[in-house]
């Protein structure tokens, strides 16, 4: 699952990167380790999370020997990450004595599935329809239709 972050940034795990959202040209990668820490601090958005548990859940769940000083350098690499994509490096927070938090409005990037709007809009078919086959084949077409407006608006 991807993740907008203040509505500028898109967060794709799964290919470790950071991409602003209306120009895929400018785009960061991110090492696995800060992939684990910006997850986790989207997990648990606004909540102060300490030094330890962010080692346990990021280095040490993982099996990987974790440091402070490794995890100091994972936040320097998201916070310059931020920087290069023109994001405020204020997202991520410095929590004195107690560790770190992340201040962002994070929304999952959705996209309407094919399968929803199809039974959506069957179950919504108009009644005109008599045979059982045109049942299944005309609210098809209107869906697909649907589908296509829905989809050409997202990538505008």
């Amino acid at each position: 699952m991807k993740y907008i972050i203040n509505l500028t940034i898109v967060f794709d795990p799964e290919n470790q990167s950071l991409l602003v959202r209306n120009n895929h040209q400018l785009k960061v990668e991110l090492s696995n380790p800060a992939t684990r820490l910006l997850t986790e601090f989207i997990k648990n958005n606004k909540v102060e999370l300490t030094r330890e548990t962010l080692i346990k859940r990021v280095w040490e769940d993982f099996g990987f020997s974790p440091s402070s000083a490794s995890l100091s350098n994972h936040i320097s690499e998201l916070r310059k990450a931020f920087a290069a994509l023109e994001l405020s490096t204020k997202i991520l927070i410095t929590v004195p004595r107690v560790g770190f938090k992340m201040e962002a409005e994070i929304h999952p990037e959705t996209r309407m599935q094919v399968d929803s709007v199809t039974a959506e809009n069957i179950e919504h078919a108009p009644s005109s329809y008599e045979s059982s086959a045109e049942k299944n084949t005309k609210p098809t077409l209107i869906n697909k239709k649907i589908v296509g407006k829905f989809k050409k608006n997202l990538s505008q």
